[in-house]
């Protein structure tokens, strides 16, 4: 395995809100980007979608104006005054970085900053049983016209020259949904008329309701009598990956690379966004990804944080972490796709990690504990904290 890469996450959302400046200025991203390139990075993915809107200059999306934080207004001048992803290319070059475009796929969605494109269709998100409650923030794939929105922004992306793309289905949605029911989401029409189709049953037919309350909400339980859910895990998965196969088509043309994450079981049922809930889950078929060249690498994300005695969430740093429960989630993805494509590793950074220098440090525990080279690098999230010393 050739040398390992180690890939800083830089969220310029989070850069500019936790800065001391009054006003975020070019000198200050300048020096993130000088910072992570002396500390020893390699690569950085760089942010453009977050919470629905977006740090680019885009003709399709809403710019990011800070939404509802107290210090939106050093977002929405910076971004009004220069075009932050230019800026991120010209000094990852300046730098010798390699950059990606980082673009979520499954986050249109927080308090103050939904995206236009679920501003103007809400029925595009996945939907649950009733067809009433949606899961918002959450757009589905299986809507030709969310594909061709979502790829008309790559389109845009692409002609920033980058390195090349990552897609991510880390989501702050699942935060704001208060329901936990297992597979509540993901009846849409197209689902459904397409599950009918090929197994001759309508998964929205059930024989009763039962309802009852937990914390405060009012929670419905279908009773039917019971259809393959992996066979209805497997078709939503399909959407998913016909949008990844349509950027591969784009990326491929420009001569960039494309990283897809994935995430939790190595089977590749997973939870949308990084939680416990199991509300709305697909298939992900990274091994045919992989095996059809539709993927440079899969990046591996923990769908849920290991947690400490106290039950808190734990990162790389507390004495209470578990590096060796990672590696082996990572020892299968390695056997599932040999050395096809790229494996990569996600981590956390504590916040006592409050140094550019500690890039190094963390990497190079991380590289002399897997001794088996399963991995080809590690993406550290994220840059602010280094800076900062917050997450």
């Amino acid at each position: 395995m050739s040398e390992k890469s180690i890939i800083v996450n830089i969220d310029p959302y989070d850069n500019i809100l936790w800065s001391d400046s009054n006003e975020y200025t070019k000198v200050m991203l300048e020096n993130t980007f000088c910072n992570i390139a002396r500390a020893g990075a390699d690569t950085v993915f760089w942010r453009v979608t977050c919470i629905g809107k977006v740090f680019y200059w885009s003709n399709i999306e809403y710019r990011h104006d800070g939404g509802i934080n107290k210090n939106a207004y050093k977002v929405k001048n910076f971004i009004e005054k220069y075009d932050p992803t230019e800026l991120a290319v010209e000094y990852a070059r300046k730098y010798n970085l390699n950059i990606y475009i980082w673009m979520t796929m499954y986050d249109d969605f927080y308090p103050g900053m939904t995206s236009r494109l679920i501003k103007e269709h809400p029925e595009f998100q996945w939907v649950d049983r009733s067809g009433d409650v949606y899961f918002k923030g959450v757009v589905n794939y299986c809507y030709p016209e969310v594909r061709e929105y979502k790829l008309a922004m790559v389109k845009e992306l692409v002609n920033y020259e980058a390195d090349g793309f990552y897609l991510s289905m880390r989501s702050h949605a699942p935060h704001l949904n208060v329901y936990d029911i297992e597979d509540m989401f993901g009846y849409n029409k197209p689902i459904v008329e397409e599950y009918e189709k090929r197994y001759g049953i309508n998964i929205l037919k059930y024989n009763s309701v039962k309802t009852y309350r937990k914390n405060k909400v009012t929670w419905i339980e279908y009773i039917d009598d019971g259809f393959d859910k992996e066979l209805w895990h497997r078709l939503k998965g399909e959407y998913h990956t016909m949008f990844i196969k349509d950027v591969r088509k784009v990326t491929k043309e420009k001569g960039q690379k494309l990283i897809v994450h994935v995430a939790g079981d190595y089977n590749g049922i997973y939870p949308l966004g990084q939680t416990n809930k199991k509300s709305a889950r697909f298939y992900t078929d990274y091994r045919n990804w992989v095996r059809e060249d539709v993927v440079d690498g899969i990046l591996y994300i923990p769908p849920v944080p290991q947690t400490d005695s106290k039950g808190q969430p734990t990162t790389w740093g507390n004495e209470e972490y578990d590096l060796t429960q990672e590696l082996e989630y990572m020892r299968y993805y390695r056997e599932a796709i040999k050395d096809k494509a790229k494996l990569y590793m996600w981590h956390h950074v504590n916040v006592k990690y409050n140094r550019w220098d500690c890039i190094n440090t963390i990497a190079r525990e991380v590289f002399e504990k897997d001794q088996s080279n399963l991995i080809d690098g590690i993406v550290l999230h994220e840059a602010a904290t280094f800076e900062y010393g917050r997450r």
